[in-house]
């Protein structure tokens, strides 16, 4: 993705967050197989907005995975026994 493009996502992303009044926010995934992600909303964080950030993140972590394991609980008792 060209800078260009990729600044008016994030100016885009940046707006709902606003419209929304979500605070602690966190973006993260994968363009054309590079990484991308940052800490959202204002341009400046306070360390107290960085922290629980930091742990909405953590939160996301342990969300994705609890649905791995389900998934794998699944596929493994839907697995032909031997």
């Amino acid at each position: 993705m060209e800078n260009e493009t990729l600044k008016e996502f994030e100016a885009k992303l940046s707006a709902l967050i606003n419209e929304y009044k979500i605070t602690d926010a966190a973006f993260c995934g994968t363009l054309e197989g590079r990484f991308m992600g940052g800490f959202m909303g204002k341009e400046r964080l306070t360390a107290s907005e960085l922290s629980q950030s930091t742990v909405n993140v953590g939160r996301l972590w342990q969300f994705a995975r609890e649905q791995m394991r389900r998934f794998w609980d699944q596929f493994e008792s839907e697995a032909p026994r031997a």
